[in-house]
């Protein structure tokens, strides 16, 4: 899937949790924005770790195209 395709839809979905967030009752509106908090910073870390322990290779693109195969 394309990388800013994919980021588009994230923030379209985070910006509409957002915005049922501010509809909702105070009451409720803090454990679920403390709960937003969180979930977002497992994203991250989870990220953060993702690219730190992935070979060079994976975290560029890859040159080259489709490979040739022999076929007798």
């Amino acid at each position: 899937m394309n990388e800013e395709l994919l980021k588009h839809l994230l923030n379209l979905k985070i910006s509409l949790v957002r915005k049922v967030l501010r509809k909702l009752p105070e009451s409720v509106q803090k454990p679920a924005k403390e709960l937003e908090n969180q979930v977002m910073r497992m994203l991250y870390d989870i990220s953060k770790e993702y690219t730190e322990k992935a070979p060079i290779a994976e975290n560029k693109k890859q040159a080259g195209g489709l490979k040739t195969i022999k076929v007798d």
